[in-house]
């Protein structure tokens, strides 16, 4: 089984794993159910972007997190 790290862009850019690494410790989790999110829900279904997106948005098994330092463009 092929994973990502056997991808050609990780390989060629080893900073990659670091990025990845730094993301997921500094990064803040969101919480789907606090109403400040509630916005977020509004403003997809505002503007009728596909429907699976807002499923996979309200899923439990999706965890959204926001970092203080964005990941490259590639990842």
């Amino acid at each position: 089984m092929k994973t990502y790290t056997d991808s050609y862009l990780y390989n060629k850019f080893p900073e990659y794993q670091k990025s990845i690494v730094e993301f997921l410790v500094k990064g803040e989790r969101l919480n789907i159910n606090d109403k400040e999110f509630e916005d977020i829900v509004y403003e997809f279904k505002h503007r009728q972007i596909a429907d699976y997106l807002y499923k996979i948005l309200k899923s439990p098994k999706v965890v959204l997190i926001i970092a203080p330092k964005a990941m490259p463009r590639s990842l």
